[in-house]
């Protein structure tokens, strides 16, 4: 097109397009998939750590993440665990919810059920309504992320996860606060 110009770096990175002989039609050089090294300097290139979260608010869907491993809480199969690549089939979209109190509840968004902690120590997504099982406090934290707090009589203990080298760990309530996860959102 007339007046239409390409900056230097971007017509230099531009790889040759063969054509089929005779038919008119480009076709892709190869079936191999470019590597960063093949992406012009102009284009942002983005990692985990790129990835921007928010603050949690209710009316929105996010994954909750922990920020040191970037595993996900997930729902398996009814089992909640901490999976690095969630995959479609599994259940990492929680939907944030507020009451009138301030409590913040999360709500898994394919079963419909809320996350909460059982009379175990651990954790589980079995609720259909937020009461007082569901309600969690979120504390930010100065190294990033925040803590996930729950209600216990009178105290808020906070949520780790049990191995994280295990194939599925568990979410589980915490004695001290310096074993808790740190989570962030990433708003979906």
């Amino acid at each position: 097109m007339a007046g239409l110009e390409f900056p230097e770096e971007l017509e230099h990175s531009r790889p040759p397009s063969p054509s089929i002989s005779g038919t008119g039609m480009d076709t892709p050089s190869s079936a191999t998939p470019p590597s960063y090294d093949d992406i012009p300097s102009w284009f942002p290139k983005y990692n985990d750590d790129d990835i921007p979260t928010s603050v949690p608010e209710p009316g929105h869907m996010y994954m909750i993440r922990e920020t040191i491993t970037k595993k996900a809480i997930t729902l398996v199969d009814g089992c909640l665990t901490v999976l690095r690549d969630p995959k479609p089939g599994v259940g990492w979209h929680w939907h944030c919810e507020e009451q009138n109190g301030g409590w913040v509840g999360f709500r898994e968004a394919v079963s419909g059920k809320y996350l909460g902690h059982n009379n175990s120590g651990g954790f589980r997504v079995t609720a259909a309504k937020m009461k007082s099982w569901e309600w969690f406090v979120l504390r930010p934290r100065a190294a990033g992320g925040y803590n996930l707090y729950v209600t216990d009589w009178s105290d808020l203990k906070a949520m780790g996860i049990s191995d994280v080298m295990e194939a599925r760990p568990k979410l589980v309530i915490v004695a001290d606060v310096k074993d808790a996860a740190r989570w962030e959102f990433i708003r979906l």
